[in-house]
């Protein structure tokens, strides 16, 4: 894989990121990340489901989706019988519910 000419170390002086979005605020430590941040700016969607025709810019995007074909929801609210596909969703349920 070949760093993209999206890509930029940025100007700021904290070294913690080495990777900062020109377009957005987003910055990140890892190159991969910085490949699928900006898919997201371009509207590129490589990757495809095998089970259907969705397509997506990211892995974890893309892993969501297959769980929906799956019925796999491994998130279990502790407090009710809620489930769901990502703990972002639980997290999201337990702010509004409990």
């Amino acid at each position: 894989m070949t760093h993209c000419k999206s890509c930029k170390k940025p100007k700021r002086p904290d070294k913690s990121y080495n990777y900062a979005c020109f377009i957005c605020t987003y910055h990140t430590r890892k190159h991969g990340d910085m490949i699928g941040h900006m898919r997201k700016h371009t509207g590129v969607k490589p990757l495809k489901c095998s089970s259907c025709n969705y397509s997506c810019s990211t892995k974890s995007a893309l892993s969501v989706h297959q769980k929906r074909h799956t019925g796999l929801k491994a998130h279990k609210c502790a407090k009710c019988d809620y489930r769901s596909l990502t703990s972002s969703h639980l997290k999201r349920h337990i702010k509004i519910k409990h």
